[in-house]
């Protein structure tokens, strides 16, 4: 034994007794409600698991997909043009040519002169307005065509997402 000085034995001596082997044992039989209960598996499926994960259409296209442009836009944009300034602009012309002055006081070649004038300008202000129409309507279907095209391909990227996810789905039941 280690004696310190000045103190007590760290140790105590105590006589060990070994005991039975029949006491000493583990018990054979244990309480039931030592053990906890067995989970059931109701037949899982992976697809209500990854349920949750498929995109809805309506709600993922709102808040990711392409800005549209409406109908009421697309009109506005390819509308018609106001040609008012142009008409203003010929009958001004057509004034001012018949204010030149005249061989003879005759009117009637300055009155024909500014008439022609008047009617070429206004036939190419029409020609412009029918031009101008035939553009607009293609760039109007052009537009649209574009538009339906994009929400095609957006709901196309979503149901894409949702049968990849189905076929990783497919392969794990």
């Amino acid at each position: 034994m280690v004696q310190y000085a000045g103190g007590d034995s760290i140790f105590e001596e105590e006589d060990t007794v070994v005991a039975d082997k029949k006491t000493a044992a583990y018990p054979r039989l244990v309480a039931s409600d030592f053990f906890p209960e067995v989970p059931v598996l109701n037949n899982p499926s992976a697809m209500e698991a990854y349920a949750p994960f498929l995109l809805d259409q309506e709600s993922y296209l709102q808040e990711y997909g392409a800005p549209q442009i409406s109908d009421e836009d697309l009109e506005r944009v390819y509308g018609k043009s106001d040609y008012t300034n142009e008409r203003n602009l010929a009958i001004a012309k057509a004034g001012f040519a018949l204010m030149q002055p005249t061989r003879g006081g005759q009117i009637g070649a300055s009155i024909s002169a500014a008439g022609q004038g008047l009617t070429n300008d206004l036939a190419a202000i029409q020609g412009a307005k029918r031009k101008e129409a035939k553009a607009n309507a293609v760039g109007l279907i052009n537009a649209k065509m574009q538009r339906e095209a994009k929400q095609t391909l957006e709901r196309k990227a979503v149901f894409d997402a949702n049968r990849g996810l189905l076929m990783q789905v497919a392969g794990k039941d």
